[in-house]
């Protein structure tokens, strides 16, 4: 007959099972205190992960595997924890461990190490990957091209490898794009150091496309480093040329600047000067420019000709007042475009 339910041993505590554990251990009856100790361990383990706070949960997950090693408990619940929170990889290290710890017995000599096995070999996809850096490098360009700098710089704390590898000739075109990020609560701009770093990061030529966001700080010096730094510039938007800033005027070494957008308030500083509209050096790159945006312009040029330099391959032209969006031109300047 089978045993009825008055004869069924009541479950233990966790409370007597660490008291078993203790009297077990002062019996010197070590392996068999150590599985009571796992079992209270995994009470509370089982019972922090029910409430959802699984960093407990892994701490008493940890201690299970530091208290029993020899047994699969601790690495199947730690294991389980890991996947909890996403962390895959993690937990088909935590598997690959236990597999290890038992690899002198038989998979099918009790149902908690197959279960055991069979968790490690379901994850053992995640133990292929691979660093990015031994992909081609076109393809490894390609993945860190969606990184802004700040991010890419981030990447340095990985390993000294990964920083020397980022930094080197063969992936200089991804410092040059010196795009700084004008997010909500990110206004990055590296020091001068750094940024004398970055433009030798990118190779001959410095960069190619420099966008200064509207709320994001450059002084003088940076912003005169990165132009006389980068001859082979393509792209320049500044969205805000502020009264301490201005442009270089006595240089004439952007020979392949295509693409200007530049944003001020210019109605009541003389050209060139800071703050001032930045006359000379549009002189200077004019014979290259296809795309021009100016918002802001020398309050003189509402009222005559604006004094606009000679663009031989000029393509786009968008200019227009600080203050008055409509302003309209004498139509005497179509002849300098």
């Amino acid at each position: 007959m089978p045993p009825s339910r008055a004869s069924k041993k009541p479950e233990l505590t966790m409370a007597d099972l660490i008291e078993s554990g203790r009297h077990s251990y002062a019996a010197k009856r070590y392996r068999q205190a150590s599985r009571f100790f796992s079992k209270a361990l995994d009470f509370q383990a089982t019972t922090f992960e029910a409430l959802g706070e699984l960093r407990d949960a892994m701490e008493y997950a940890e201690w299970m595997v530091e208290f029993a090693p020899q047994l699969p408990d601790g690495y199947l619940r730690m294991g389980r924890i890991a996947r909890l929170q996403w962390k895959y990889h993690f937990a088909w290290k935590i598997y690959a461990a236990g597999v290890e710890a038992h690899k002198e017995t038989a998979a099918g000599s009790s149902a908690k190490l197959q279960k055991l096995y069979d968790a490690h070999k379901l994850f053992h996809r995640f133990s292929l990957k691979q660093d990015p850096f031994c992909l081609p490098a076109e393809l490894v360009a390609h993945i860190f091209s969606y990184l802004d700098l700040k991010e890419i710089i981030g990447c340095f704390r990985v390993c000294k490898q990964w920083e020397r590898t980022l930094t080197s000739p063969l992936h200089g075109q991804l410092w040059r794009n010196m795009i700084f990020e004008d997010l909500l609560f990110v206004k990055w701009m590296p020091d001068l150091d750094l940024l004398r770093k970055m433009l030798l990061w990118a190779g001959d030529g410095g960069a190619r496309k420099i966008v200064i966001p509207t709320y994001v700080k450059i002084t003088q010096p940076a912003l005169t480093l990165l132009l006389k730094a980068s001859p082979r510039l393509e792209h320049l938007d500044i969205h805000m040329l502020r009264g301490e800033l201005t442009l270089p005027s006595h240089e004439k070494i952007w020979d392949r600047l295509r693409n200007v957008s530049i944003t001020g308030c210019f109605r009541d500083t003389p050209a060139d000067l800071l703050g001032g509209f930045p006359h000379t050096f549009l002189q200077n790159a004019a014979s290259t420019l296809e795309h021009l945006t100016l918002l802001s312009i020398p309050q003189a040029w509402c009222n005559s000709a604006p004094s606009i330099p000679l663009l031989p391959k000029l393509k786009s032209l968008r200019m227009r007042d600080w203050k008055d969006q409509e302003t309209l031109f004498p139509i005497v300047c179509a002849p300098f475009l």
